[in-house]
């Protein structure tokens, strides 16, 4: 897999190119797996994405190990 180096921005719509986690122009952080799509920012709307690091959750690095991590379950206990 090819390794993300330098502080390259990535445009509203590309293709997420590794598994990582991700800031946009606005500060908000989030985990994004190779394959998907960079979103729009839900407030602010278009925006840049600089890749910060591997992901630092359980959930993101599953799909490393060849398990699906396309699901997540979301369990309320209020």
């Amino acid at each position: 897999m090819k390794r993300i180096s330098g502080k390259r921005k990535y445009r509203l719509g590309e293709d997420v190119p590794q598994d990582g986690l991700y800031s946009d122009d606005w500060g908000s952080e989030l985990v994004l797996i190779s394959g998907e799509r960079f979103p729009a920012h839900p407030y602010m709307g278009d925006t840049r994405w600089t890749y910060i690091g591997p992901p630092e959750c359980e959930y993101a690095r599953a799909g490393r190990n060849g398990k699906s991590n396309r699901s997540l379950e979301v369990v309320w206990d209020g």
